[in-house]
């Protein structure tokens, strides 16, 4: 998916038992004044393999409520191995965009990370997600 926009809705937000978990993947951000990413209340957020490309704002991290796995570093992309037997795909900031702090809660892992639509997807490298999405963007199936 491709989005450009001033600033993107807030994931989850939904209170009481009902738990949101959203897998982040492969996406490319391009040109947002705003934030890319709003995890707010029971939502549960594993990002890997996104490109963010000059996005001011890529995450706002867990102000809203949430709880995310946002993987940056070799450490966090080795974690995912022991959840779902693979290492994350880290995500990209090109050098106009804005940093992250650090999002590695661990049982986003072990609660999204044991969806098999999850484990057992392999996600394309972060360097070709932009090329990819800007030839094959348009309706088609999301599950």
């Amino acid at each position: 998916m491709r989005m450009r926009l001033t600033a993107s809705d807030p994931l989850g937000g939904y209170t009481g038992a009902y738990k949101q978990q959203l897998h982040l993947v492969n996406n490319y951000y391009d040109s947002i004044a705003g934030h890319a990413i709003d995890a707010a209340v029971n939502s549960w957020v594993l990002a890997e393999g996104n490109y963010f490309k000059a996005v001011s704002q890529p995450d706002t991290g867990t102000s809203s409520g949430g709880t995310e796995y946002f993987v940056q570093t070799v450490a966090e992309a080795g974690a995912c191995s022991s959840y779902m037997g693979r290492v994350c795909e880290w995500n990209r900031m090109d050098s106009a965009s804005g940093t992250v702090a650090t999002r590695a809660t661990t049982s986003v892992l072990s609660d999204v990370g044991s969806l098999s639509a999850i484990k057992g997807l392999t996600p394309m490298g972060v360097a070709d997600v932009p090329t990819y999405v800007l030839a094959n963007r348009g309706v088609g199936i999301v599950n």
